[in-house]
């Protein structure tokens, strides 16, 4: 279990990713946050998730999508962001990303 590593040890398993450090620390932050808060299970809701040390707009979108089939909006990553995102994005996309469920995220 995550939780019960140290920072370290999460580290050294995630080293090949960039700012493996910084993500090790959030990821030890996250994990003692959805124990305490969520007895150690993944939030089911967007605005819960991107609570979370580390985890952005990218993340939570792909995750309630991935996890739970809920489409609640594009996972992109911009910078600096259009003023919409979904407006500037949507007309874009291929018809072939769409889901029954909404637009797939990735």
């Amino acid at each position: 279990m995550v939780n019960a590593m140290s920072e370290s040890d999460v580290h050294k398993l995630i080293s090949a990713v960039t700012s493996s450090e910084r993500k090790a620390r959030w990821i030890k932050n996250s994990t003692k946050t959805i124990v305490e808060k969520y007895e150690g299970d993944i939030p089911r809701n967007y605005q819960d998730l991107i609570a979370l040390n580390g985890v952005g707009p990218k993340i939570a979108t792909m995750t309630m999508r991935y996890c739970w089939n809920e489409s609640v909006g594009i996972a992109v990553i911009c910078n600096p962001p259009p003023k919409s995102i979904q407006d500037s994005c949507l007309p874009h996309c291929y018809r072939s990303m769409f889901t029954s469920t909404g637009l797939q995220t990735g």
